[in-house]
């Protein structure tokens, strides 16, 4: 009589998910999906998960809403990841996981959550504002700041939405420094 091994424990994220896609390989599943199932945080999914698209484990596609959906790809079922989970088999493979580099924190547990009791409730912010609102009414044309290369698309983000909020007459521009190469700067360009 044989012995099963002992079970591998899953601890992150493409593990989980690889799991899960081995044990139902005909599924799809929205990046909001995978979020809520696996308890991540949304912008976490992408960054975690690029591994295993880049290594044929699990393929993405967008649909007609531009939303990604992720499935299983061909290695998923031919191939057998070690028994220290997808990581072990990257470092095996020499390279390392994306997971965690520029990632948003995971999602603390439900169970962890401490609820508090009378805690004030702070005054609304106007809907649809930011609070780099205040900057981007001050930049006039021409002008521009500098930010962190890692942090760019975020500022990025808030510059386009404010953009958006406005209307004609506010646009931004990026551009990575090449003298200083962990540095990007944004330019009111209108």
């Amino acid at each position: 009589m044989s012995k099963n091994p002992p079970p591998v424990k899953i601890e992150t994220l493409a593990d989980r998910v690889l799991a899960y896609f081995r044990s139902n390989p005909e599924e799809e599943m929205f990046i909001e999906d995978i979020a809520i199932k696996f308890e991540v945080a949304h912008v976490s999914v992408s960054p975690g998960l690029s591994s295993l698209v880049s290594h044929d484990f699990l393929r993405k596609r967008s649909d007609t809403k531009k939303r990604v959906i992720f499935y299983a790809g061909p290695k998923l079922l031919s191939q057998e990841t070690p028994p220290g989970g997808f990581k072990a088999w990257l470092a095996k493979q020499g390279q390392k996981s994306a997971e965690g580099r520029g990632t948003a924190d995971p999602l603390q547990s439900p169970a962890t959550i401490v609820l508090e009791d009378d805690v004030p409730l702070p005054a609304a912010v106007r809907s649809g504002s930011s609070e780099f609102d205040a900057l981007f009414v001050r930049m006039k044309p021409g002008q521009s700041f500098k930010v962190a290369r890692h942090s760019r698309k975020r500022y990025v983000q808030r510059a386009h939405n404010f953009a958006k909020r406005h209307g004609q007459g506010w646009k931004f521009s990026v551009r990575d420094l090449l003298d200083e190469p962990e540095y990007s700067r944004i330019w009111r360009t209108a």
